[in-house]
Formats: C-alpha cells, sequence, structure tokens
C-alpha cells in the first residue's frame, strides 16, 4: 500500500510498477476516499454480489486543471530534471 504521491519522480514511479509487473504483484494507492461511507458501502454490496461477478475492473484517475492552475505561478504544472537525471515536478 502506498500513500500518493507514489514517488518522488517518473524513474521511481517506473521502477516500483516494474517490479509490480515483474513480480505479479499488486499495488494499492492510498486516497482520502477510501475512508468515506460509501466507498465502504461499494465494497460491501461487490463483495455480497448484489451486482453480479465483476468481468473486468478499470480505473482511471484523473484531476483535470483549468488554466488558471497552471498560469497561477511558473512552477505549476512544470517538469524539471535533477542533476541526479531523475525527472519531478518542481
Amino acid at each position: 500500500m502506498l500513500e500518493k504521491p507514489v514517488a518522488g519522480c517518473i524513474q521511481e514511479h517506473d521502477a516500483i510498477a516494474n517490479f509490480v509487473n515483474d513480480n505479479n504483484g499488486r499495488v494499492l494507492i492510498g486516497f482520502q476516499d477510501i475512508y468515506r461511507h460509501v466507498t465502504h458501502e461499494l465494497k460491501r454490496r461487490l463483495l455480497a454480489g448484489d451486482f453480479g461477478r465483476p468481468k473486468a475492473v478499470s480505473v482511471a484517475g484523473v484531476w483535470p486543471r483549468h488554466d488558471a492552475y497552471y498560469s497561477r505561478n511558473t512552477w505549476a504544472g512544470a517538469l524539471s530534471a535533477k542533476a541526479s537525471g531523475c525527472w519531478t515536478a518542481l
């Protein structure tokens, strides 16, 4: 179980993803919504079979931002290469 952000830079994220894939593992990312009552209720109903047996699961995490978010300063949404060559958000 990892908390967000998952890693400090893109290369660290890729290393985690590769390790999980190479070892047939699973990664869970902690989000604040995991503690909401509706999240627990949905899990209970899924496990109880209220919706039938799942055939597939797909998740997309997005947090769309308006242009004002990125134009509020010079670093928002920017990437930088550290001396180590590790790409990270500024």
